[in-house]
C-alpha cells in the first residue's frame, strides 16, 4: 500500500483534451529507474486505454462470430438435406414430394438469409473494432537526463549564498585588516 502511494506521488500522467496528447512523467532519484518506470507506465497505459475503448465492440464481435458459426452449420445442414432430397426424388412429381421440397427449400432460404445477414454483421463488427481501436504514437521518446535537473540550480544557489557570505564578511573584515596594517607600520 505504501509503495502504491509512493508511486502515485512519483508518476504523473496528464491528457491535453484538445490535442489528445497524453504526457507521462516520473520523478525518481535514479534516472535510469525513472526512465524504465516511464516506459512501463506508457506501455500499461496504452494497453489499458486500448482495452477500455474496444471492450464492448470486441464483445459484440465475439457474439456475432459465435452466431455466425451456428448459422453456417445450420445453412450447410439445410443445404445438404435439400440436395439429398432432390437427389432421392428426381423425376417424382407427386404433390407430397413437391410440398416437402418447397418446405426444405424454405428452410434452406431462411438459413441462407440468416447466414448472409450474420456475415455482413460480422464484417461490420470487425470494421467497428478497427474504428474504436485508438492509435498511439510516441511523440517524444523517454529521455534519461545526464544529471539531476535540480543539481545545476542547487549549485547556483550555493554559489550565490557563499558569494553573499564572502561579500558580507569582506565588508566587516576589510576595515579590521586595514587597521592592523596601519598599526604594524
Amino acid at each position: 500500500v505504501e509503495i502504491i502511494k509512493l508511486l502515485r506521488e512519483k508518476i504523473t500522467a496528464s491528457l491535453d483534451e484538445e490535442s489528445g496528447i497524453v504526457s507521462v512523467s516520473v520523478t525518481l532519484p535514479d534516472n535510469l529507474a525513472a526512465a524504465a518506470v516511464t516506459e512501463y507506465t506508457i506501455k500499461e497505459l496504452t494497453e489499458y486505454l486500448t482495452e477500455y475503448r474496444t471492450e464492448k465492440v470486441l464483445r459484440d464481435l465475439t457474439f456475432v462470430e459465435e452466431q455466425l458459426a451456428t448459422a453456417e452449420a445450420r445453412f450447410e445442414e439445410a443445404q445438404l438435406i435439400l440436395a439429398e432430397f432432390r437427389d432421392s426424388n428426381q423425376g417424382m412429381l407427386s404433390a407430397r414430394a413437391q410440398t416437402e421440397e418447397q418446405r426444405l427449400n424454405s428452410e434452406y432460404q431462411i438459413a441462407f438469409n440468416l447466414y448472409n445477414s450474420l456475415t455482413q454483421q460480422y464484417e461490420e463488427a470487425k470494421l467497428k473494432v478497427q474504428e474504436e481501436t485508438p492509435m498511439f504514437k510516441t511523440l517524444e521518446a523517454v529521455q534519461v537526463p545526464l544529471e539531476d535537473e535540480t543539481s545545476g540550480a542547487m549549485i547556483l544557489i550555493v554559489f550565490i549564498m557563499l558569494s553573499g557570505i564572502g561579500s558580507i564578511g569582506w565588508i566587516f573584515v576589510h576595515p579590521l585588516i586595514e587597521q592592523f596594517k596601519n598599526a604594524v607600520e
